[in-house]
């Protein structure tokens, strides 16, 4: 595991990120993961293999998949995500857990 998608030498990027929710605060955090989905998921984000959340309670968890390192430069630069990440102060409680992994078959 790595804190940075860069330490990823080769083959597709796994990210894991874990998002708890400040109080009151789930639905706002649920709008913005739909939206960043639907485009993570479209032709808007070809390198993107894989955008799935799931949430228990104040907890959110986001699996991706991306073909490279250019594919996560995509995603982070998106109107989607850097609306989200604009909002991220006032949503979460605590910063967001990310973690990289690399596949091994």
């Amino acid at each position: 595991m790595s804190s940075s998608p860069q330490n990823i030498k080769s083959g597709p990027i796994i990210l894991v990120a874990t998002l708890n929710a400040a109080p009151g605060k789930e639905s706002e955090i649920a709008k913005h993961l739909k939206i960043i989905s639907k485009a993570s998921n479209s032709d808007k984000e070809p390198g993107c293999l894989t955008y799935r959340t799931v949430q228990y309670e104040t907890k959110f968890v986001v699996f991706e998949e991306y073909a490279d390192q250019a594919a996560v430069d995509q995603h982070l630069t998106s109107e989607e995500f850097l609306a989200f990440k604009a909002d991220l102060p006032t949503i979460l409680s605590g910063d967001p857990n990310l973690s990289f992994y690399s596949e091994f078959k």
